[in-house]
């Protein structure tokens, strides 16, 4: 018992040093380049290219399973990036993510307050928010089609098509354009049956 309560300390000593956020410079903007946010139940992908910053946040909270992006744009007066709904902002030497997301697959609609804090993250390349994106998307249709089945039956054409499909197994390494194309296609047929 004793080392099981050293390993679970040891994760969230971990845990809180992943996501520790990446202290700036005063006055400095954002470097050109990826960077992340969250918890161990949502995470916010971010691709920084001047005047522009791409969103993508991902509702985890147990595997990947929505999707909502976004894209802000720098105002200078403010020293922010703003969308509608959205704002990465400065305050001290971090910034800040904040935002509001409701839950499309929860089975009672629930509204998530995001307040997260910027991680600069090398390791992040396209190809992998590309699959947290793939599988996200995969998921939240799969919850809507679960959803709409009415007689509380499994709908066995989706499950038919999907064994059809190759893409289903290329989630990891399929671009997220390449594989909208796609998932287009499939669900279109799984809906129109």
């Amino acid at each position: 018992m004793k080392y099981y309560l050293y390993f679970i300390c040891a994760c969230f000593t971990l845990n809180s040093c992943y996501f520790k956020p990446t202290k700036f410079e005063a006055k400095s903007r954002l470097d050109n380049g990826y960077y992340r946010s969250g918890n161990g139940f949502s995470t916010t992908f971010f691709e920084v290219n001047g005047d522009t910053a791409y969103a993508d946040f991902i509702l985890i909270d147990k595997f990947p399973r929505e999707l909502e992006s976004d894209t802000l744009y720098y105002n200078a007066a403010s020293q922010s990036w703003k969308s509608d709904k959205s704002q990465l902002a400065r305050e001290g030497k971090i910034y800040r993510y904040t935002s509001v997301y409701t839950c499309n697959t929860c089975s009672v609609e629930k509204e998530y307050n995001i307040r997260s804090e910027l991680k600069k993250d090398k390791k992040l390349t396209r190809q992998y928010i590309d699959s947290y994106k793939n599988y996200a998307a995969v998921n939240e249709f799969h919850s809507f089609v679960i959803r709409q089945d009415t007689l509380s039956r499994i709908n066995p054409h989706y499950y038919e098509l999907k064994e059809k499909v190759s893409f289903f197994s290329n989630l990891n390494t399929i671009s997220h354009a390449e594989f909208l194309k796609e998932f287009a296609k499939f669900k279109k047929e799984v809906i129109k049956k």
